[in-house]
């Protein structure tokens, strides 16, 4: 599923590369400056760490660590002022709200 995902990102930024007509780069090491260099590829990561949740805590763990990404790269003060987190949707208790405000069932917090 991820390497099928990763394809289609492939794919994607290719068609957008050759609508934009850009004129090839030329490689600069080369003794041949007029051969084109071909357009590099994404880097992904070779292996991605996937992760079974045992237990609510360690989901609770998990999700506190994402929610705090922003907070340690400086990106601002608290979880809650990102505005991509789920932490601005959160009560007094820490659980995940639900649009109608209460408490989602089995939600970590």
């Amino acid at each position: 599923m991820v390497q099928n995902w990763k394809v289609r990102v492939e794919n994607q930024r290719r068609k957008i590369l050759l609508s934009e007509r850009r004129a090839p780069s030329r490689q600069v090491a080369s003794d041949n400056t007029d051969e084109p260099r071909r357009c590099s590829a994404l880097r992904w990561q070779r292996e991605y760490w996937d992760t079974y949740m045992r237990d609510e805590a360690q989901e609770k763990t998990a999700v506190r660590y994402i929610e705090n990404n922003p907070v340690k790269a400086k990106l601002c003060a608290t979880t809650e002022q990102w505005p991509f987190s789920s932490a601005k949707f959160r009560d007094e208790y820490a659980r995940l709200l639900t649009p109608n405000g209460t408490p989602a069932s089995g939600t970590a917090s």
